[in-house]
């Protein structure tokens, strides 16, 4: 929704395959939000990667965009996948969050070195790491079996930084 209400309709998706079920999750996601905002269907501003890598993410960009087709956001499904986007983005001569603002699903840098700072969505690891303790110790506490499985969902983090261009849109006087 943070990137729909930024840029409106004009948004691409890029995904990776659909082979695990967080990506197909997060498929839904962006085309509920697209829906609720009464944007219509999001067919033509859907695509997916042949892989979740780097390279997969830059060379699909790269073709994208010398079609001369500039969206003003762009979503991704996983880090890998946006930067190599992010790659593409400035050898095309455009920048990001300047040219296109980008949003993605854990970005994780443990370097600091990753420019501009990902705008993501991200899992909430420790609060993963408590539950699957607390699972395990109740685990080993009843080792019949006899613990109720119980499905846990755990709401993901939402970090606003520079490649979604908030900063620079907030900056700009309406």
């Amino acid at each position: 929704m943070h990137m729909i209400d930024m840029y409106g309709s004009n948004i691409m998706i890029l995904s990776c395959p659909e082979s695990e079920r967080s990506t197909i999750e997060r498929l839904c996601a962006f085309k509920d939000a697209f829906v609720s905002k009464s944007y219509g269907n999001l067919d033509n501003q859907v695509f997916i990667t042949d892989s979740s890598s780097i390279n997969s993410g830059y060379e699909f960009l790269k073709e994208y965009l010398k079609k001369g087709k500039i969206p003003a956001g762009i979503l991704v499904s996983t880090n890998t996948t946006a930067y190599g986007a992010i790659k593409a983005i400035n050898e095309s001569g455009l920048s990001v969050p300047n040219d296109i603002g980008l949003a993605c699903f854990d970005a994780l840098d443990l370097t600091g070195l990753v420019t501009p700072k990902l705008t993501s969505m991200s899992q909430p690891t420790l609060q993963i790491g408590k539950i699957a303790i607390k699972t395990l110790l109740d685990k080993i506490k009843d080792p019949e079996g006899n613990t109720i499985y119980q499905k846990i969902i755990v709401e993901p983090l939402f970090d606003i930084k520079d490649s979604c261009g908030y900063n620079l849109r907030k900056a700009i006087p309406e």
